[in-house]
């Protein structure tokens, strides 16, 4: 559940947790306001850990980010999933560049 790739899923999570369009569309801005913050708060620490950890800890981010999204019973946890896969995405994004 990466990105925007949710989408088929809204009818579901609005049947399921009552949310609205504009709580659906809060969760890939959650992904990407929290990606971006990361990768301005981590450009310095990849040339201190190597672009290796940081791939690694991006990973393990998002994996952890997926596995939340899967079990989240309320809406706020799924948010929370969103902000957690983007700092993944975020460690991964400048891990990957170096």
């Amino acid at each position: 559940m990466t990105y925007t790739d949710q989408a088929a899923l809204v009818p579901l999570l609005r049947a399921d947790l009552g949310i609205s369009d504009v709580q659906a569309g809060l969760l890939p801005t959650a992904l990407f306001v929290s990606a971006v913050i990361t990768m301005l708060a981590t450009a310095s620490l990849a040339d201190r850990v190597g672009a290796t950890r940081m791939n690694v800890y991006g990973l393990g981010f998002s994996l952890a980010s997926n596995l939340v999204f899967a079990i989240g019973p309320t809406y706020e946890t799924l948010l929370l999933a969103k902000v957690i896969g983007g700092v993944g995405s975020g460690m991964a994004f400048v891990g990957g560049v170096r």
